[in-house]
């Protein structure tokens, strides 16, 4: 599938699965397959369907431009600094 990103090297659906932050279980419960079945494919030992596959990837691409905003000023705690987490 193509990327935007002139430059994107291509991820496995197990790199993509961890960018979306789901587990094997998740995309399992998601999809209607059994878990057995996901891990095959994310270790390779079977051919992931092709829809799962581009949907994983697009969804990792839109995480990766998008990703969640994090904190970046400390919080003041009783007239302290601290590092939130």
């Amino acid at each position: 599938m193509a990327t935007n990103a002139p430059n994107a090297v291509r991820a496995t659906p197990l790199q993509n699965l961890n960018t979306i932050g789901w587990t094997r279980r998740k995309l399992a419960l998601a999809t209607g397959y059994a878990e057995t079945t996901v891990a095959r494919w994310l270790d390779g030992r079977i051919p992931i369907p092709q829809e799962i596959e581009q949907w994983l990837q697009r969804r990792a691409q839109a995480y990766a431009e998008d990703p969640v905003p994090v904190r970046s000023t400390p919080k003041r705690i009783g007239g302290s600094l601290k590092k939130s987490q």
